[in-house]
């Protein structure tokens, strides 16, 4: 009996000590949509829970007067109710944005998992793993609400689906479907009809989605055709034959009843044409390399996406669109994707021009953000000339985006120069929950976050 009780204490002791280690994460075995062989096989994933109260928002719309400049001591793929969401190598985490410490951690433990893709909401964040497994996380608790498997897997330059209006529409083999956000429901799957005779595509990335009202989406897709030809390797001569790529791609934007699916309409477009959102009833269409680059905008409803006015552009020119407004950076009377010394604004209605703000000499326009019918933009030092050692002079612009009036400016702390700079080496801003993002365009860290109300100090510059 003396050996038992031995034995019992030393594994009390193990417990705890296997308790301190792991305080607040519990083992969490995902067996839903899997074979039993992928169950047996399956590592637990790591899902810690909520580490702390549910933070409050850091503001209800975007900054009317950002003052309060930050140094995050993270960095964030998405911010939503004071929340910062970024992917890890195997998972997803959330960090407190006025703390900076862990709020809650989802990690997947299966082998060969990597890329997640992660998608965010105001309440789930969805993720995408390269072995085609889609998870969606409760934001407030940390905790997995679904799974679902897809024979399609995520990789270092694919986005395989969007959050929009409840639903999570994400790419399947040949198609686009719909699940309910919170319960993983399918809701609808729509399959374009592509180019070739079976009427399908073999690859369909969603690239945007955008909801407009009587229960209509726009998905716009890339159709991918994949498909071999044989080849002589040297024309020539008698050589033997060998099997070649010859995929094709071009965009389709389709019109679907997010109720049932149905595809009310497609239209085909560019392989690079991008679509934003401009208002409740147009699209803002630009392909950056048609043979004359132009804004379309498009009415869109359930009948259809017709052209309605258009603007003439040069390469590169659209920056954002929103609220009744489409934005750019560049000068047309200069030609150059870099010539990004005029801000200018177009209604989305007909095209006309309703301001232009021409950067002061020697300094250029970041990239803008249209939010709450404010635009947000940089003005900063162009870095293309050599006697501009560092960025001392970036301010923060908020004007209104109907008029230009400003509202607000805030002068951004000295960023060093970076190595490798020119005219395009400028600032970018993503804007929500109450805070101006602030990063390097095409960088992948942020510099500051920028709110109306104090959320850290930034701390003093050496010198």
């Amino acid at each position: 009996m003396a050996w038992r009780r031995r034995f019992g204490l030393a594994m009390v002791a193990v417990g705890a000590s296997i308790m301190l280690l792991v305080p607040l994460a519990r083992w969490h075995v995902q067996a839903e949509s899997s074979s039993p062989s992928e169950r047996s096989d399956a590592r637990p994933d790591l899902v810690t829970g909520a580490q702390g109260a549910f933070p409050a928002p850091l503001g209800t719309t975007a900054p009317l007067a950002p003052d309060h400049v930050a140094r995050p001591t993270t960095t964030n793929d998405a911010m939503v109710h004071g929340l910062g969401i970024r992917a890890t190598d195997t998972g997803v985490r959330a960090v407190n944005l006025r703390t900076g410490k862990q709020y809650w951690r989802y990690e997947r433990r299966s082998k060969g998992v990597w890329y997640p893709w992660v998608e965010v909401s105001e309440r789930t964040v969805v993720v995408w793993f390269s072995d085609g497994r889609i998870t969606a996380v409760d934001l407030r608790t940390g905790k997995p609400l679904w799974h679902k498997r897809s024979r399609l897997a995520v990789s270092e330059r694919t986005r395989l689906g969007r959050i929009v209006g409840g639903q999570v529409v994400t790419e399947v083999p040949g198609g686009v479907s719909a699940f309910a956000e919170r319960d993983g429901r399918t809701l609808w799957t729509a399959r374009p009809r592509g180019s070739r005779g079976d009427g399908t595509c073999d690859e369909t990335p969603v690239r945007a989605v955008h909801a407009f009202p009587d229960h209509l989406s726009t998905v716009m897709v890339s159709c991918d055709t994949l498909t071999t030809r044989k080849q002589r390797i040297d024309p020539d001569e008698e050589s033997p034959e060998i099997e070649v790529d010859a995929d094709k791609s071009f965009g389709i934007l389709l019109g679907v009843d997010n109720r049932t699916g149905d595809v009310l309409w497609q239209r085909r477009s560019g392989a690079d044409e991008e679509f934003g959102k401009g208002d409740d009833n147009t699209l803002v269409a630009l392909d950056p390399y048609g043979s004359t680059p132009r804004i379309d905008l498009l009415d869109v409803d359930r009948a259809g996406a017709s052209r309605r006015a258009g603007i003439t552009v040069k390469e590169e020119w659209l920056s954002a669109a929103g609220d009744g407004v489409v934005v750019s950076t560049i000068d047309p009377e200069v030609y150059a994707f870099d010539s990004n010394t005029l801000l200018s604004v177009h209604d989305t209605q007909d095209g006309r021009l309703l301001w232009k703000l021409p950067a002061p000499s020697r300094q250029v326009y970041g990239h803008p953000v249209v939010a709450d019918g404010r635009v947000y933009v940089v003005r900063q030092a162009d870095l293309v000339y050599g006697d501009v050692h560092d960025l001392s002079d970036a301010d923060l612009l908020v004007l209104d985006a109907r008029t230009g009036r400003p509202l607000h400016t805030v002068r951004l702390p000295a960023l060093a120069k970076p190595k490798k700079a020119g005219s395009s080496t400028v600032l970018d801003l993503h804007v929500g929950d109450g805070v101006v993002r602030v990063r390097w365009a095409g960088g992948e860290k942020d510099l500051f976050l920028v709110t109306d109300r104090p959320l850290r100090p930034v701390p003093r510059l050496p010198g």
